[in-house]
């Protein structure tokens, strides 16, 4: 997975999908007023927050997040007509049936506890990563630096997810909140290893980064996750106190 630097737009009202979502957890990040969900739809919230922080920034406060609107969040944008309205349908490719015929869909099969936590916190490290690679870009500094910088983010990113998904196969045990409590710190120790000399390096620049870093309450995870080994909560109840705990670590004044 890469962490986004670049969105496609404009964006308005009407609009779904990752570049949404990306605005959304930046927004987060810069402690957007009223609640805002990072759900890659862009509704009412997201044009409000979005028309508030035009506003700080003595932007055109149309709601869309333009050119200049992305260059303020610290985000590099790329100019689709595609995107220009949101409500307009694509034809279809030559040669192309109208109605295809639907393939026949495949019963799902219920996901276990451990398959939906690790899930939502695939999600809620995705937003994390994000909020870090953009700390990161914000920081500023030698561009070569701030590249292997973030892609060193994305490594570590495609390790975690990946031992997520390990972990939620194992099937609860007596180890399972412990084991991983210990994925995520192993991945913090690495974060640390990978950002540590940029933090020092750019000093007071980065406090918004170590901010983040700190306030990972891992601990909190661990005991979340313990209550559902423990039957005492449901994994939906579970994911959403996790993405609450997370939130703390992503919704820090920038």
């Amino acid at each position: 997975m890469v962490l986004p630097g670049r969105i496609v737009g404009p964006l308005r009202i009407g609009n779904r999908g990752e570049d949404v979502r990306t605005v959304q957890t930046i927004l987060q990040a810069m402690s957007a007023p009223a609640p805002l969900a990072a759900d890659g739809k862009f509704g009412n919230k997201t044009h409000k927050a979005v028309v508030t922080f035009q506003r700080k920034k003595s932007l055109k406060a149309d709601g869309v997040v333009g050119p200049k609107t992305a260059a303020a969040l610290g985000l590099s944008y790329t100019s689709s007509p595609a995107l220009l309205h949101p409500g307009a349908r694509r034809r279809p490719p030559p040669n192309t049936p109208l109605r295809p015929t639907p393939a026949q869909p495949k019963l799902p099969q219920a996901a276990s506890s451990l398959e939906i936590i690790a899930d939502s916190l695939a999600v809620d490290f995705r937003d994390y990563f994000l909020v870090l690679a953009w700390e990161i870009r914000k920081a500023g500094g030698n561009p070569e630096k701030v590249t292997n910088a973030v892609g060193g983010l994305n490594g570590l990113l495609d390790g975690l997810l990946g031992q997520l998904k390990g972990w939620a196969s194992n099937g609860i045990g007596e180890r399972t909140s412990l084991s991983l409590s210990a994925i995520v710190f192993q991945t913090m120790n690495l974060i640390l290893g990978q950002v540590g000399p940029y933090l020092k390096k750019h000093g007071n620049d980065t406090k918004g980064l170590a901010s983040r870093i700190e306030r990972l309450d891992v601990r909190g995870i661990e005991r979340v996750v313990q209550g559902v080994v423990d039957g005492e909560t449901t994994a939906e109840t579970a994911s959403a106190e996790i993405r609450a705990i997370m939130d703390k670590a992503i919704r820090i004044a920038a």
